[in-house]
């Protein structure tokens, strides 16, 4: 592969009459640039007061990874226009304000078009520390959660670069619902289960599960094994080795 790319390079150099830039400066471009920029945001940002228009909370397919944001306009001022913009959120400032409420954001400006706002309770640290959240931390409590769907039906197959293998063990990921102790409003759970250890779930069922109070949205369901859909991919390439 790697003399391909030289072949490649050699030939955009003979017709455009300069050297090709290396590839490692092109991955280190498109890095730094939106970490410098996300940097700036942080310390250069105007603060703004917007108003919560809405407040969206959506189930990745394919995996049990979630997407939360909220939905707000700014006030309008002589010089600026309202301006709605769709910011990402954490579980906890999500569940904690309230439609039609106003927030305060760091705002940077690019002519009328090109506008980008994050809320002041979060910065750069907070996109690197969502990478590799830390495990909740207890007392883990029991509670009854409605399913509210088995989702995408049952995984059977890992795909890798075109190839299909069979799953060791198939997974359903499945939706449930519950009001965690203290609280009014449900939150919405995502897990993935191994098939054969969840028999029975149904939508609209029942179904115990364990919640902390750090992390409710973190729940599990009781007495199911957890999926590993990595687990036939890896055990390829162990064999492999």
């Amino acid at each position: 592969m790697f003399r391909y790319f030289y072949y490649w390079r050699s030939l955009s150099a003979a017709q455009t009459g300069t050297r090709a830039k290396p590839i490692w400066v092109v991955l280190v471009s498109a890095i730094a640039l939106p970490l410098a920029f996300s940097l700036y945001l942080d310390n250069g940002g105007t603060l703004r007061p917007v108003r919560i228009l809405n407040k969206t909370e959506t189930h990745q397919r394919g995996n049990w990874s979630r997407a939360i944001h909220l939905q707000v306009e700014s006030e309008p001022t002589t010089t600026d226009p309202a301006t709605q913009l769709l910011l990402n959120c954490d579980a906890q400032t999500f569940d904690m304000v309230q439609i039609g409420q106003t927030v305060e954001v760091r705002r940077v400006d690019w002519g009328r078009i090109f506008k980008f706002a994050r809320l002041t309770n979060r910065s750069t640290f907070s996109f690197f520390k969502e990478l590799f959240p830390d495990h909740p931390q207890g007392p883990w409590r029991e509670a009854v959660a409605t399913v509210r769907q088995v989702q995408y039906g049952t995984f059977t197959e890992y795909h890798y670069d075109g190839n299909h293998s069979k799953l060791r063990w198939p997974y359903d990921v499945v939706e449930l619902s519950f009001v965690p102790l203290g609280r009014t409003q449900p939150v919405g759970v995502v897990d993935a289960i191994e098939s054969d250890s969840a028999p029975g779930l149904v939508e609209g069922g029942q179904v115990k599960i364990l919640w902390t109070e750090a992390v409710p949205r973190a729940a599990r369901v009781a007495g199911r094994r957890p999926a590993a859909p990595w687990a036939t991919g890896f055990m390829r390439w162990a064999v492999l080795l």
